[in-house]
């Protein structure tokens, strides 16, 4: 019987660091995690704060980058 092998990731969309062991088993700072954790809850994209506003935008998710809530009053 063959065993068929399945790919569930996609390729990379850019070159893979050279450090990249390291940097995914670097430990996580409190500012970090929780920027993680909001963009977990609001489906928001998480990374370098220009890469987040680009994909934002051009994923059409530029409201999961506004407050929750009404706005304040001004």
């Amino acid at each position: 019987m063959e065993r068929q092998v399945l790919n569930f990731l996609a390729n990379w969309p850019m070159d893979r660091p050279q450090n990249w062991i390291e940097v995914v088993n670097a430990p996580d700072n409190a500012s970090e995690l929780d920027d993680l954790r909001t963009g977990a809850q609001r489906g928001r994209p998480f990374g370098s704060a220009v890469w987040v506003i680009v994909m934002a935008k051009q994923l059409e998710l530029e409201p999961t980058m506004k407050s929750l809530g009404r706005p304040k009053r001004t």
